[in-house]
């Protein structure tokens, strides 16, 4: 553990709803997080949501939910680090821009940006004004937990070195049964974010709550945060 690492918020969307330390614990409507309105979700609007594709949309909901705008002085968005890890990344945008070169389809070129796993964290960075260093990592295994902690890990070194003074580390998949069966892979639909902060308090509603949020932070406690 570092002492100088202090967990300043965690957000979490799965297929059934969204949690997070800046907001109310709150389900999707029918249709899931496919169908899911920002304007229904969170009361600051986000003109850029509905361009987002799925996993885009599951990053920024989760780190709204985490509460990066309020967790973040001003001074320190300049040195915030952004780091994605995750196992499938973009495969849902990839899969549907793969089936317009089928003969007979359309290319949609509003797909293509999101070709790119590292697009949402662009996406994050022009919301809340982040400049600092940016990371993506895809992992070869199955494993999420092992994915939480590679990203995590990543984002210690970064402050732990200097490198950055806060850091937004967004981790998990979204990738739909449909899109899935195309390539014989399971349904994955959950993303979590954890904001972190360089010899920053942790706040204190990280204690209570929901269950989900108590199992995530036991996680990001045992890799960064001090005791």
């Amino acid at each position: 553990m570092s002492a100088s690492i202090r967990i300043a918020g965690l957000g979490l969307v799965d297929e059934g709803g969204l949690v997070g330390t800046a907001c109310e614990a709150r389900s999707f409507e029918q249709g899931g997080i496919a169908k899911a309105r920002w304007k229904s979700l969170f009361p600051l609007p986000n003109p850029a949501y509905r361009h987002l594709d799925l996993f885009g949309r599951c990053v920024c909901i989760a780190s709204e939910a985490a509460g990066v705008g309020r967790a973040l002085a001003d001074e320190l968005r300049r040195d915030t680090a952004l780091v994605l890890a995750t196992r499938h990344g973009c495969l849902e945008s990839d899969l549907h821009f793969a089936a317009g070169l089928a003969p007979g389809e359309r290319v949609s070129p509003a797909v293509f940006p999101y070709t790119l796993p590292s697009t949402c964290l662009g996406e994050l960075a022009i919301r809340h004004r982040l400049q600092g260093p940016l990371l993506c990592l895809m992992r070869g295994d199955d494993s999420l937990q092992a994915t939480r902690k590679s990203g995590l890990r990543e984002a210690r070194r970064l402050l732990e070195r200097g490198e950055a003074r806060a850091a937004v580390v967004c981790i998990g998949d979204c990738l739909t049964a449909e899109r899935g069966a195309q390539v014989d892979l399971p349904e994955r639909i959950g993303v979590a974010s954890v904001v972190l902060v360089a010899g920053g308090p942790e706040v204190s509603e990280l204690d209570g709550g929901d269950p989900r949020l108590a199992a995530l932070l036991a996680v990001v406690r045992e890799e960064v945060a001090a005791s």
